[in-house]
C-alpha cells in the first residue's frame, strides 16, 4: 500500500495524462457499446420518458464539484509551502542582520550563510540528495544554536540577546514546518476517487451520446482532454518539487545573496 501511494503521488505527469485520457476514451466506448446492446431489449427503449440528459448533467456537475474541491486542497497546500519559504528566508535574514549587535558576529554569520545555502538546496533537490542536505542542515542548526547562545550569554540581560534568539527560533520552526508541508500530500483516496469518478462519468457520457445519435463525438473527446488537463494540474500541484509547478525558492536565494553568500 505504501509503494502504491508513493507511486500515485510521484507518478510522471505524462503517464497520468495518458492513463486518464485512454481510460476515459475506453470507458466512453464501453458505455456506447453497452447502449447498443441494451437497445435490442424491450425494456431499454428510449421512449420510457427517461431523459439521459438530466442524469448526465447531474453526473458532470458532481464531477465539476469534485474537481473544484480537490483543486482547492492542492492549491492550499502549494500556497502553504510557498509562504513557509518566505517566512524562513525572512527570519534568517533578520538573524543575520541582528547578529551585528553581538561582540563577535562573524562566526555566527558564517554559519548562517552555510545554513541558508543548504536550505536553498533543500528546496531545489529531491530524492537521494534530499537526505544528505537535511542531515547537513540539522548539523548546522546545532552549531548555529550553540554559537548564538555563546554570543548572547554576555548580553543576556539586554534586548540584544532576544533580538537574535527569537528570530533564530522562528527560522528553525519554519524549517520544521517546511518539512511537514512537503510531506503533506493529498490523500490517495481523494486522488483515486477523482480519477475513478472521471472514468465512470466518461462511460455514462458514452452511453448517453449514442442515445443522441453520436453527434457529439468530437466535442466529447475535447471534453475528455480538458478534464485530463485539470486532473493532471491537480497531480502537479501535489508534487511540490518533481512536477512542472514547483515552489519558488527565490526568497531563500535573495536571503543568501543578502548574506553575501
Amino acid at each position: 500500500m505504501a509503494k502504491l501511494e508513493t507511486f500515485a503521488h510521484d507518478a510522471p505527469l505524462w503517464f497520468v495524462a495518458i492513463f486518464l485520457l485512454s481510460a476515459m476514451v475506453m470507458a466512453c466506448e464501453f458505455g456506447a457499446m453497452a447502449r447498443r446492446r441494451l437497445a435490442h431489449l424491450p425494456r431499454s427503449r428510449a421512449d420510457h420518458g427517461v431523459d439521459e440528459g438530466y442524469i448526465l448533467t447531474a453526473v458532470l456537475g458532481l464531477l465539476a464539484l469534485l474537481i473544484a474541491f480537490t483543486f482547492s486542497l492542492a492549491l492550499d497546500r502549494y500556497n502553504s509551502r510557498r509562504e513557509l519559504v518566505v517566512t524562513e528566508a525572512n527570519a534568517l535574514t533578520v538573524v543575520y542582520q541582528r547578529a551585528r549587535l553581538l561582540d563577535d558576529p562573524a562566526p555566527l554569520q558564517g554559519l548562517l550563510r552555510e545554513y541558508a545555502r543548504e536550505r536553498l538546496l533543500y528546496g531545489e533537490r529531491w530524492g537521494p540528495a534530499e537526505g544528505r542536505v537535511l542531515r547537513r542542515a540539522d548539523e548546522l542548526q546545532e552549531q548555529i544554536w550553540t554559537e548564538a547562545v555563546k554570543q548572547a550569554r554576555p548580553v543576556l540581560e539586554t534586548m540584544a540577546s532576544s533580538l537574535v534568539i527569537e528570530p533564530l527560533s522562528a527560522a528553525f520552526e519554519a524549517a520544521g514546518s517546511r518539512k511537514a508541508a512537503l510531506a503533506a500530500r493529498l490523500p490517495l483516496s481523494v486522488l483515486a476517487a477523482l480519477s475513478i469518478y472521471a472514468i465512470v462519468s466518461a462511460g455514462i457520457l458514452g452511453y448517453a451520446m449514442i442515445g443522441a445519435g453520436g453527434r457529439h463525438r468530437v466535442a466529447t473527446f475535447v471534453l475528455f482532454g480538458l478534464i485530463t488537463l485539470v486532473i493532471v494540474l491537480i497531480f502537479d500541484l501535489d508534487q511540490p518539487r518533481s512536477g512542472w509547478i514547483v515552489v519558488p525558492q527565490a526568497p531563500m536565494a535573495d536571503a543568501l545573496r543578502a548574506m553575501g553568500g
